[in-house]
């Protein structure tokens, strides 16, 4: 895998930094915390921006924060002695459970503002905080008379979508070992072949914290070499082979087994 150099020089917020809670309450009332901002050393006259969206909506949601980041730091300062910003909102527009948080720093002393940090949060609609991780995420949608598909975003990674008419399904295949046997290879070739030819093979910020990267890194745990360019399509595809090979070889039911079962 190619890496790239991030030219745009925006820093990159800490996950440690943020705390974001999004409660299932009516309304969806959320609030975000942003520590340490002393850290990054922003502009004083910067604004804080919050933009939300789900992966089954295209809608965005945006808030820019009343007053410069320097206003809230200190009136904040009592209670986050090296910078912070809180922030509490509803999400009414959405119906979902999985939402994507994106935190912008951004300077407005020109006329087109120019981000100076960035962070995106993937965050479940829970009384927890952040959602625990997973290679690819399950979520019901309307696909009409398909029973599932597979979907990928680079700020969303791949989403596993299933029928909201069979709400069974995900049980089915979490349960079902013959069934894992038949679809999981396909729907972990599936992603892979749809990264490839939508260019998604390469992350211009490789961070374990974004959704996209922790599903290459998870292929990757089932092959011994890094994938190769999808601009080469031979190579390429041979390497999806081989992580697809090895990971049925190691997950799921073999023949034998499936002949005993």
């Amino acid at each position: 895998m190619k890496s790239r150099i991030n030219f745009t020089m925006r820093q990159k917020i800490r996950q440690s930094d943020i705390s974001i809670t999004v409660n299932p309450d009516p309304g969806n009332p959320f609030q975000i915390t942003l520590e340490h901002l002393d850290d990054y050393s922003f502009p004083k006259k910067s604004l804080v921006v919050i933009e939300v969206t789900s992966s089954g909506n295209y809608y965005v949601q945006r808030w820019e924060l009343e007053g410069t980041l320097g206003e809230h730091l200190r009136g904040n300062r009592k209670e986050f002695p090296d910078g912070g910003v809180f922030f509490q909102g509803t999400l009414p527009e959405f119906q979902v459970k999985n939402f994507l948080f994106t935190i912008k720093i951004v300077d407005t002393s020109e006329e087109i503002g120019k981000i100076l940090g960035i962070a995106h949060v993937r965050v479940r609609k829970e009384k927890d905080t952040l959602q625990k991780k997973t290679a690819i995420i399950s979520e019901k949608a309307d696909l009409g008379p398909e029973l599932w598909k597979v979907k990928v975003d680079r700020n969303f990674g791949v989403s596993l979508l299933w029928n909201q008419k069979y709400p069974t399904f995900p049980n089915e295949l979490n349960t079902n070992r013959k069934l894992q046997a038949i679809l999981l290879p396909v729907i972990l070739r599936t992603a892979l072949l749809q990264l490839g030819l939508e260019g998604l093979t390469e992350e211009e910020d490789a961070d374990e914290e974004n959704q996209l990267q922790y599903f290459w890194n998870f292929a990757k745990k089932y092959s011994s070499q890094e994938p190769p360019s999808s601009e080469n399509s031979e190579e390429y595809l041979d390497w999806v082979d081989a992580v697809v090979e090895e990971y049925s070889r190691q997950k799921v039911l073999g023949l034998e087994e499936w002949e005993k079962s």
